[in-house]
């Protein structure tokens, strides 16, 4: 299930950064898109020398609403689970939360979401402009 979280973590990095060459912070060592077994030579991941890095982090505290550009926040338990995860956008901004210890009640299917995703869209000037609650897909 771990493996399965952090190929989840580094394909959404892809994806977030495509066109861009992407390093990963992975307990203290630094890994490159070119260097994931899973990562197929025909999938886009950037050009060299743009020099664009995603830092991962953790901690025990609810992720800060904003934080170091292209980033992502790792809520943990004091078993080392993940709690929650939160992405931060180019500016910033965190705008998708993925939460993985609660259920999440949506109004418009009448169901409980376990696990779910949070996302925020903003504006050109950095502000909020809405959230959308949908299902995080079955391992991950």
């Amino acid at each position: 299930m771990r493996k399965k979280l952090w190929a989840f973590i580094l394909v959404t990095i892809l994806l977030l950064q495509a066109y861009s060459s992407v390093a990963f912070a992975v307990s203290e060592k630094e890994i490159t898109a070119s260097e994931l077994s899973f990562c197929n030579s025909d999938v886009p991941h950037g050009g060299a020398g743009n020099g664009v890095n995603t830092t991962i982090t953790s901690g025990t505290s609810r992720a800060p609403t904003t934080s170091t550009p292209n980033s992502i926040y790792e809520q943990v338990g004091t078993d080392g689970s993940v709690m929650s995860r939160t992405f931060y956008d180019s500016n910033g901004n965190a705008f998708s939360r993925q939460d993985f210890i609660h259920p999440h009640f949506d109004k418009a299917t009448q169901q409980y979401l376990q696990p779910h995703e949070h996302n925020t869209t903003f504006n050109q000037n950095g502000q909020p402009t809405g959230t959308t609650v949908n299902p995080v897909p079955p391992g991950y």
